[in-house]
């Protein structure tokens, strides 16, 4: 009768599990931001339509059609935006406000463009004079705001140039949406937020962000571009993704030749890797004049830095013993090394088998990864004779391991 207690304790956990459980659904059902309950609430409140499917809510607020979107999951966010023209956007949009029609601004790209809260990173960037952040006089705005775009400086001073613009966008902040964003190729403006911000749940409330979202439409310009994506790629971004490109190559040819001349004590990897470390900080300074003023140059910088501190090291590592085994005409001097330690890392897909050796006064202990032919002949103790090279840096290099 010993297993009686554990099976009474098994029950009653799968009992309150599921007592759990059911509480847990049932509270969600009833509580606004889970399942379809806030765009319910929203559609009730606006006299909007619900789109279950779409997980959406249409609705018209001040002449604007607006749809709010609320994604559950492992991608979850809330989305208000402004519906774009049913002809025409994203190749051109027209104001709904008459005294900003006129001629169109032409463009070769949307000027998308994301407001966001100031952050530390923004911050930096703009101390290191890497980050160029239009300033639109309004010194609340621009120091609580932070403006990612790369449209043109006149472009981005005609969208915020009016007092009720920025208000509206700080209001939006202040309830608690991360973003707001300008003429994308979705919607000429949205909101975004990771879940309903508490505003969601309020009519009155709500009904204000409606406002100040209608507010930002109205005093849009009118445009025409050329391509219906904002300008991704920048002179920073270019030379971060080429950055990102040769460091990848970099690693990948040192993985590649690492073991093809090793020198003793591993003497081309020490050097080879602080001649990297210099050239990273060289090249510091050279990426921060290239890639400086835009809006992304700091995290782009950054982006590049990071790169570089693998790749440069890496390239210089390969460089380096490549051309001290490639450039050396020295004769062969054959090298007696003993077998001090011996292991096999099993992977996998494949094992890898590797000799730590000491060749007494030629040279410090040297850990080599060989063949498995090689690995099964020798123990620990064992001779070993190398085949060697002075190296055209010095730098003494193993050509061959004769067991």
């Amino acid at each position: 009768m010993a297993f009686l207690p554990a099976m009474i304790i098994a029950i009653a956990a799968v009992v309150i599990g599921v007592a759990a459980l059911i509480v847990f659904l049932a509270g969600r059902k009833g509580v606004p931001g889970f399942g379809h309950s806030v765009l319910q609430d929203i559609a009730s409140h606006h006299k909007g339509r619900h789109d279950e499917g779409e997980r959406s809510v249409r609705l018209e607020h001040r002449r604007c059609r607006i749809t709010v979107k609320h994604i559950l999951g492992k991608h979850a966010h809330f989305t208000v935006s402004l519906n774009p023209p049913e002809e025409g956007y994203p190749s051109a949009f027209t104001p709904m406000d008459e005294e900003t029609w006129g001629r169109p601004i032409r463009l070769a790209h949307l000027p998308t463009m994301r407001l966001t809260r100031e952050r530390l990173s923004n911050r930096v960037g703009k101390w290191l004079m890497l980050n160029r952040e239009l300033q639109t006089g309004d010194g609340d705005f621009d120091k609580a705001v932070y403006v990612h775009t790369n449209a043109p400086p006149e472009v981005i001073h005609q969208i915020l140039r009016r007092p009720t613009t920025r208000a509206a966008i700080m209001r939006l902040l202040d309830a608690g949406y991360t973003s707001v964003d300008l003429f994308t190729a979705q919607a000429p403006v949205s909101v975004t937020s990771p879940k309903p911000v508490p505003g969601a749940f309020q009519q009155g409330a709500f009904e204000g962000q409606l406002d100040a979202l209608s507010i930002i439409a109205e005093g849009l310009p009118s445009v025409e571009v050329e391509r219906t994506t904002g300008q991704i790629w920048t002179r920073a971004t270019s030379i971060a993704l080429t950055a990102a490109l040769l460091s990848l190559a970099g690693f990948v040819l040192f993985m590649v030749t690492k073991d093809t001349w090793p020198t003793l004590g591993d003497v081309s990897l020490s050097e080879g890797f602080l001649i990297g470390a210099g050239l990273w900080l060289l090249a510091l300074p050279v990426l921060m004049l290239t890639m400086r003023g835009f809006s992304n140059s700091f995290s782009t910088f950054c982006v590049a830095a990071v790169c570089l501190s693998v790749g440069l090291p890496a390239t210089a590592i390969t460089a380096a013993s490549s051309l001290n085994a490639l450039l050396d005409d020295s004769p062969t001097l054959l090298v007696e090394a003993r077998v001090v330690d011996r292991s096999a890392t099993r992977g996998k897909n494949s094992t890898t088998y590797r000799l730590s050796l000491d060749p007494g006064v030629h040279g410090p202990r040297t850990d080599l990864n060989v063949d498995e032919d090689l690995y099964s002949m020798t123990t620990v103790g064992d001779r070993v004779t190398l085949v060697t090279h002075e190296g055209a840096f010095g730098w003494r290099w193993i050509d061959k391991i004769i067991p």
